[in-house]
């Protein structure tokens, strides 16, 4: 019986056939028919759910015959890693955005020899990277820059910095075909802000969160940009006397937000949420998780009807070690049940989490014991719940810093940076659906120590990763079947 896979329609090729043949020389062959003549080349492809494989082209009538050989080869692979800034300063926490066509935004924190400033770098599918740019210039020391982006290009950084007296929450707008606007500070509380964050909806609308002191302790706040109306008033979204932290917020297609921290209650840290409903605006502050131990580092995605995960990393249910649990939020209903997610003996820490527009959800973290940790994974299918934590990579050296994406299509990718016994290096896994993990792979090989790296997928499978490396900012880039026509089809007619 043979395997079967859905073939997309693509200029100058159409499927004549959903259903691969396999044989003993090549893993899988897959047949195609070629709507124009084709020149020796290469072609980019979504992923077909296969990494590597040959193909038989085919004609359509009237069109130039293909021969009856293999003529064209498909890869799945990572690039060259590239320097995307040279300034001369060192360069810091590097953040990540991706529209649906596979252009991507980087910002990163970066010294001039007076004040820290935020720099961005935009990634063109098909051109390459452009040259690094300023996007404040405000006096002052930033930090923490984070940046999102929506499907059609458009982006919103945000980020703290001193006016040198007190931190202050600002954000800056890239629209595609225009470019950076200018920096605009999104409060004016009296109290310093830090752990910024920011989500967009499909159509650019976005949603910063952030904690701010009140001279006590700190508060969990957010601000909404609307496209055509600008930034609004920053809100107060708890009120819990206890010091709040870590925050994280996501958006849906509509323009609903899901905001995520961790609070004290005095006695143990706990995970709370609050969603923003577009037309009502932000609800109750909820406790998602009523179990005892301290809870920290909460991470959220939504899919694109509005529902949520959320994973986080506890001491519970032994005391003495930390787990990975998670909980599901589903519109109509509210939250689930904390489940527990990790099953190894060993401390489980640093939860990334992605979702797919369906619900479907991949969250990898680190665990092991200290100095010794490796990557696992494990995935929520909205058919059947979460699966069995899985280790996605085996080599020797301490592995921390995960991070992971998903696609439309459910495949996911995760990066990481792990210890080789010289350096810290960073390395990538695939997740294919109905296939599972691949091989993790090293995707830069510079001798230096590079580390927290970010990851994000276009709607097609390829993917773009960032991270810090001897002061620079590096990326690379895994792009989808890449379809490398061997040989001129002939002149013949069908």
């Amino acid at each position: 019986m043979h395997d079967s896979i859905q073939l997309p329609e693509i200029a100058p090729f159409r499927a004549i056939s959903p259903v691969p043949r396999r044989n003993q020389r090549h893993s899988l062959i897959v047949v195609l028919q070629v709507a124009a003549p084709i020149l020796a080349g290469r072609i980019t492809f979504p992923l077909l759910l296969l990494t590597s494989g040959l193909l038989l082209v085919r004609p359509c009538a009237g069109q130039t015959r293909a021969q009856d050989t293999d003529v064209a080869q498909a890869t799945s692979e990572w690039g060259t890693a590239t320097l995307i800034e040279t300034n001369t300063s060192s360069a810091d926490g590097s953040k990540l955005g991706m529209d649906a066509d596979g252009n991507a935004i980087a910002v990163w924190s970066q010294g001039d020899g007076t004040y820290v400033s935020v720099w961005a770098n935009r990634y063109v599918a098909g051109v390459g990277w452009g040259a690094a740019t300023l996007i404040e210039s405000k006096r002052g020391d930033v930090k923490k820059p984070q940046v999102a982006m929506d499907a059609r290009g458009n982006a919103t950084a945000v980020w703290v910095q001193t006016d040198e007296t007190k931190f202050n929450m600002w954000a800056n707008r890239y629209v595609a075909g225009v470019g950076w606007g200018r920096a605009s500070l999104i409060e004016t509380n009296p109290g310093d802000a830090n752990m910024p964050r920011v989500a967009v909806d499909g159509k650019g609308n976005a949603m910063a969160l952030w904690k701010q002191s009140n001279g006590v302790n700190y508060d969990i706040w957010a601000n909404r940009y609307d496209v055509g109306s600008g930034w609004g008033t920053a809100t107060l979204i708890e009120s819990n006397p206890e010091n709040a932290s870590e925050t994280w917020v996501a958006m849906d297609n509509s323009g609903n937000a899901m905001a995520l921290w961790r609070q004290s209650d005095g006695v143990d840290l706990s995970i709370w949420a609050n969603r923003y409903d577009v037309g009502s605006g932000w609800g109750t502050p909820t406790l998602i998780e009523p179990n005892p131990g301290f809870a920290s580092f909460p991470h959220v995605g939504f899919d694109e009807s509005g529902n949520a995960i959320v994973v986080w990393y506890q001491e519970f249910p032994s005391a003495s070690r930390r787990s990975i649990w998670a909980n599901r939020y589903v519109v109509g209903s509210g939250w689930g049940t904390p489940t527990l997610i990790s099953t190894d003996s060993s401390n489980a820490q640093g939860a990334s989490l992605a979702m797919d527009r369906i619900g479907n959800a991949t969250a990898t973290w680190r665990q092991g014991s200290d100095g010794d940790t490796s990557i696992w994974a494990n995935r929520y299918d909205v058919a059947s719940g979460w699966g069995t934590a899985t280790l996605v990579e085996t080599a020797p050296g301490d592995a921390v810093w995960p991070d992971v994406a998903m696609d439309r299509s459910g495949n996911a990718m995760t990066v990481w940076s792990q210890f080789d016994g010289t350096y810290t290096s960073i390395w990538a896994n695939l997740y294919v659906v109905g296939s599972g993990w691949g091989t993790a792979t090293l995707i830069e090989t510079e001798p230096d120590n590079a580390d927290l790296p970010k990851v994000e997928m276009d709607g097609r499978g390829n993917a773009v990763a960032v991270w810090a490396q001897a002061g620079s900012i590096w990326a690379n880039r895994f792009s989808t079947v890449q379809i490398q026509i061997l040989k001129e089809v002939n002149a013949k007619k069908w």
